[in-house]
């Protein structure tokens, strides 16, 4: 299915960077009430994107892992694809967010700020710079970087297994209804960790992740199609609107369709593929919130959510692409170059 470099998985992954914002604006405005899904008693908005997230790069990493792909390859592909952009943005942050602190020098002079640099190893985030954002409904810098510890440990999984000869649909499978298994019987609390890492978003989004690689390692013999894809939608909605005030069958309905549902309309979504030389989607999503911040700073009195909503978009827009042609596409054609390897490779 990948193999046809028409489809729509950039252009999917673009929409989720976007929910998040969405989401994101309710937040940083410190509204009571949620994004129109959450209020009408569906999964909010950035839900659902984080979620595409996980089950797209669960799809597309197994795909080049199928192909032959070496251990080192995948880790240097993984390295690049992620903490250039990282890296960059968290110094960017860093650099740009001393202009919203009552004294420039100072800011640059104190400790705690360059601590903010550690959020660039992932496993030790701070949340927090001093001085930055005080008079904010919220005082969190960078409100997403909480997912992309999570998808590295996903990624060490995949290599964890593969070098196990694990790596095959039938463990994937298995695993996938231990999870599964697992969240819908409450087995983690939102406050119970493994090191700084929740057990429960570790479990829900790893579940995902490996959903969309079992999807790839089926991907002749599973069946998409919009007749399969459009209904299942429908059923999931409906679910939503009929669980009884239980989000364990609601959410039993969408863990089990939405990521068919998703690689699905990825795969055609055909008519979308122009989009596919732009991946905009990781630049928007690591400074999405950053510049939701400062704008709340800047403009205090902006609280029409469909304006902010809209300004935070067309700016994050920019900030992604300026983080893909200048730093991502050039980190990726330099890992090429210097750890150049032999077959076709998919990008995700």
């Amino acid at each position: 299915m990948i193999a046809d470099k028409r489809n729509g998985f950039t252009m999917v992954r673009l929409i989720a960077a976007s929910l998040v914002i969405i989401t994101h604006t309710y937040v940083v405005l410190g509204l009571d009430h949620g994004d129109i899904f959450e209020r009408n008693g569906l999964i909010g908005f950035s839900k659902i994107g984080v979620d595409a997230f996980f089950v797209i790069s669960g799809y597309l990493v197994t795909l080049s892992m199928l192909r032959g792909q070496s251990l080192f390859t995948f880790f240097t592909n993984r390295v690049a694809r992620i903490f250039p952009g990282l890296f960059v943005s968290v110094l960017v942050t860093l650099l740009v967010l001393g202009l919203f602190a009552p004294s420039y020098s100072e800011y640059i002079a104190q400790a705690e700020t360059w601590q903010y640099l550690r959020n660039g190893l992932l496993f030790d985030l701070h949340p927090f710079i001093p001085g930055v954002f005080t008079d904010n409904a919220v005082q969190v810098v960078n409100g997403c970087l909480w997912t992309l510890p999570l998808e590295v440990l996903c990624y060490v999984g995949v290599m964890v297994l593969a070098w196990s000869r694990s790596f095959n649909w039938r463990f994937i499978l298995l695993a996938m209804l231990v999870m599964l298994t697992l969240h819908l019987h409450d087995a983690f609390m939102r406050d119970s960790y493994i090191f700084t890492v929740s057990k429960l978003f570790l479990n829900e989004l790893g579940y995902l992740f490996l959903y969309g690689a079992l999807l790839a390692h089926l991907k002749d013999k599973v069946y998409m199609s919009w007749f399969i894809t459009v209904p299942a939608i429908a059923v999931i909605i409906w679910s939503f609107f009929n669980n009884g005030g239980d989000w364990h069958f609601s959410a039993g309905f969408y863990l089990v369709l939405w990521p068919y549902c998703l690689i699905s309309i990825c795969v055609l979504a055909k008519k979308m593929s122009f989009l596919n030389k732009f991946d905009y989607s990781y630049g928007i999503y690591v400074y999405g919130f950053v510049i939701q911040q400062m704008l709340a700073s800047v403009f205090p009195s902006l609280t029409d959510v469909y304006v902010f909503t809209i300004l935070s978009l067309v700016l994050s827009g920019f900030a992604g692409a300026a983080s893909w042609h200048f730093v991502e596409k050039p980190a990726l054609d330099m890992k090429k170059r210097y750890f150049s390897t032999v077959g076709p490779k998919v990008m995700a």
